[in-house]
């Protein structure tokens, strides 16, 4: 341990001149009458260890300190402390230290350490390694033995803080709280950031949920039409070939019929050749025989006409119902409804006629347009779609006239092209603007390899029905072939001019039947008795006509029941095509679903009822779920990381405040130990130390003290000199836990009296053997028991030592 060897003051305070005080082992005394300048020997030492406040040296500036009297103020003010370090304590070459520092008339201080000048803070820190500070309980100053009494619980805790290096720790923990608040509030924004991400992922991935269960549901009911189309087009497919079966007999019982007819029509020649022959034999050939030979002639030209006019009306009657029924087949249902009403023209596909060769382009090319239906004009189509939504008839498309508009692109120049669409039909003239935006801007191709070079450039149909779109969509395929109506109605034109040809003719021959008869009736007198057997004949004849004529009906019924059964198949032919043009848009799939088609229904109605329940869809949720939950994992995985430091840094804070508490509670119980010991030696009664709050190292520090005979009470209930006992006893406690060199002690003993002065003396005198006590008293006692003691006296304000040794050893 280093010890002081002395200190020198010159012009400082009250010490003008140099006054050197040597200070040995055990007590130095320094005494004197009050006002004598001995308490500035104590601020002369706070001076050269580096205090900087002048109110802690008694003094308003630090210009002040420096000796001044009547006749002004010197230069500056001295104080020299010199140190013994022969054990190296301080670590610096030199075995003795010579700290100086001199303060001039501007308040400024210069520091020297063995005559080079230092920092301030080089001789503080150089100092410290010997556990030497100008702020260290080491110096007790006038009052400071008032001033533990007066502090409260918390400052007097204050004390071990400070005792203990606390501070170093506080400051740790200071910064790693700062440290802390900066990563909490962080954490907060990025907490709120967070519930906002989790709350948008959460909300996407419900979102990603319905779309699912949406893309789930809608390929359920995919299957399931395509399963209800399927099945359907399979039982009309059966239907179809079980009609065409039965198609197949009706016209082979016709062929039968016709067997039959033929066999009566060659066995009517038989007899009307007998008659021929009878009257030849009986007439001979005269002129008589041909009348009658005409007049047989002619009635059979007649009836073969009749016959034949007859057959005719039926079939037109037959193909004239076809056609209505081929038409009404093949119309939506919304279009039967609005065709009679005021404004509608018709549908497309009736202002149309083309070849044959082209039927299956221009087809092609309106696809669903042909039953679009031509209005006069745009201001009665809101009328007619209230009609279909009143009645729930279905859905129209209307061309109106008035506002329809078409282009008519030129026919390019290529292998293969036939021409524009709208130049191969035939339409009234009216119709033109609805063509011209159905067919208009449709090449005609004959075929898909020489459409290749046209494709993006134009919308084109090719002879066998192929469409290719100029976005470069293609459909195609296998088509059933339908009913073509044109033909049926260019045969039912034919019969027509065949019925008024056979009118012409049958009215020529009636004519000439009257004049043959009359012939015939000029001569029958003559030959009355000739024609009864000829008569027979002409009775076998008539027979055999009824006869046909029976069979004939049949005939015509079984052909009716062909007609019913060609439109029945008709119907079916339609329904297939629908059923293919409905798959033709459909995905589809190598399995159906078993069940009827009632039960699929069903499904299809509580898939569909459960998709409704979804609600509006976000049909990017599937794409935007990974961006949303990379986004919200990264983010949580960050917030992890800053919950992971926070928890670091309390882990950090965690471990300080035990290191500090570990630190506290070791010096508190050091205190306490040399309280108990050093307030009993003053009184011989207990005392102790001890926290308002058992562990909590940051509640008050209370001092309990029980002299003897007496109980245990706080500090502040005892008695004025029992108070400054157990502070002198505290303070020297502290002291010894964290002894410094020397100890300066400034009338401690002021208010005691002589048995306690003489208790307190002979602990301190008891510790000097380990440390140097520098004491300023004028208490005999305490002069007394001095190892050393100077006396200070003054003289015109100026201070001076008088040298008194005692106790000489």
């Amino acid at each position: 341990m280093v010890k002081l060897n002395k200190i020198v003051v010159q012009g400082f305070k009250s010490f003008k001149n140099k006054t050197t005080i040597l200070i040995g082992n055990g007590i130095t005394g320094i005494t004197g009458a009050n006002g004598s300048g001995k308490s500035n020997i104590l601020d002369a030492f706070s001076f050269v260890l580096g205090k900087n406040s002048a109110k802690a040296l008694r003094a308003d500036k630090m210009e002040d300190l420096i000796y001044q009297s009547d006749k002004g103020q010197i230069e500056s003010g001295k104080v020299e402390l010199e140190i013994d370090n022969s054990e190296g304590e301080i670590k610096v070459d030199d075995k003795t230290l010579l700290i100086s520092r001199r303060v001039n008339k501007q308040g400024q201080s210069t520091y020297r350490l063995n005559g080079k000048i230092e920092t301030r803070q080089k001789i503080v820190d150089l100092l410290r390694e010997a556990r030497i500070s100008p702020d260290g309980l080491n110096i007790v100053g006038q009052g400071d033995v008032t001033k533990v009494l007066e502090m409260n619980p918390q400052e007097r805790r204050l004390i071990i803080d400070e005792l203990a290096g606390l501070a170093e720790f506080d400051e740790k923990k200071k910064k790693s709280e700062q440290e802390l608040h900066k990563v909490e509030e962080i954490l907060k924004e990025q907490n709120l950031l967070l519930r906002e991400r989790e709350k948008m992922f959460q909300n996407i991935s419900e979102e990603k949920r319905k779309v699912e269960r949406f893309n789930e549901l809608n390929e359920k009911l995919k299957k399931l039409k395509f399963s209800i189309s399927k099945k359907k087009l399979d039982s009309a497919t059966e239907k179809k070939n079980k009609l065409a079966e039965k198609e197949k007999e009706i016209e082979e019982k016709t062929k039968k019929i016709d067997e039959e007819i033929k066999q009566i029509d060659s066995q009517l020649e038989e007899q009307e050749n007998k008659v021929k022959e009878l009257t030849d034999n009986i007439l001979g050939g005269s002129r008589e025989v041909e009348v009658i030979e005409e007049q047989e002639k002619v009635k059979n030209e007649i009836s073969s006409r009749e016959n034949n006019i007859e057959s005719n009306k039926r079939e037109i009657d037959r193909l004239e119902r076809y056609i209505e029924q081929l038409s009404e087949i093949e119309k939506p249902k919304a279009i039967k409804f609005l065709s009679d009403r005021e404004g509608v023209l018709g549908t497309l596909n009736e202002a149309l006629d083309c070849d044959d060769k082209y039927k299956q382009a221009i087809d092609a090319a309106l696809g669903a347009m042909k039953n679009d239906l031509i209005v006069e004009n745009f201001d009665k189509i809101d009328s007619y779609i209230q009609y279909l939504k009143d009645n729930k008839i279905g859905f129209a498309r209307f061309l109106p006239l008035d506002k329809v508009q078409g282009n008519i692109i030129e026919k390019p120049k290529g292998e293969g092209v036939v021409d524009v669409g709208i130049n191969l039909v035939k339409f009234n003239k009216k119709f033109k603007k609805a063509v011209e935006h159905a067919l208009g801007s449709t090449l005609i191709v004959d075929n898909l390899e020489n459409a290749k070079q046209f494709v993006n450039r134009y919308r084109i149909a090719t002879l066998d029905g192929s469409l290719i779109e100029r976005s470069g969509s293609v459909l195609g395929g296998y088509k059933e072939k339908t009913f073509n109506v044109n033909k049926v109605k260019e045969e039912t034109k034919k019969v027509e001019e065949e019925n008024k040809k056979l009118d012409e003719e049958l009215k020529f021959y009636k004519k000439q039947l009257k004049e043959v008869t009359k012939k015939r009736e000029e001569i029958s007198n003559k030959y009355s008795g000739v024609g009864s057997e000829i008569k027979t004949v002409e009775d076998e004849i008539k027979k055999l006509r009824d006869k046909r004529r029976k069979i004939y009906e049949r005939k015509l019924r079984l052909q009716n029941d062909l007609s019913n059964e060609k439109i029945k198949l008709a119907r079916v032919e339609t329904e297939i095509k629908n059923y293919q043009d409905e798959l033709n848009e459909m995905e589809l799939f190598d399995e159906v679903e078993e069940g009827e088609i009632p039960d699929l229904k069903d499904q299809i109605s509580k898939h569909s009822s459960e998709i409704n329940k979804l609600g509006p869809l976000n049909m990017k949720a599937v794409e935007q779920y990974d961006k949303y939950r990379d986004e919200y994992e990264k983010l949580k995985e960050k917030v992890e990381k800053i919950v992971e430091e926070k928890y670091a840094i309390l882990k950090v804070v965690n471990e300080i405040e035990n290191k500090r508490k570990e630190k506290f509670m070791e010096l508190f119980n050091m205190i306490n130990h040399e309280f108990k010991e050093i307030y009993h030696k003053f009184t011989e009664g207990e005392g102790h130390i001890a926290l308002e709050e058992e562990d909590d190292i940051y509640s008050g520090l209370l001092i309990k003290a029980k002299p003897k005979g007496k109980r245990m009470l706080g500090i502040d209930s005892l008695s004025g000199g029992e108070k400054t006992i157990t502070a002198i006893a505290f303070l020297l406690a502290i002291q010894r836990c964290k002894p410094s060199c020397f100890v300066l002690l400034d009338e401690i003993d002021a208010v005691l009296d002589k048995d306690n002065t003489k208790k307190v003396v002979d602990v301190v005198q008891y510790f000097s053997k380990e440390q140097q006590y520098v004491i300023i008293t004028h208490n005999e006692v305490t002069v007394s028991k001095s190892d050393q003691i100077y006396g200070i006296v003054s003289e015109n304000g100026v201070s001076s030592i008088v040298g008194i040794r005692l106790n000489a050893k």
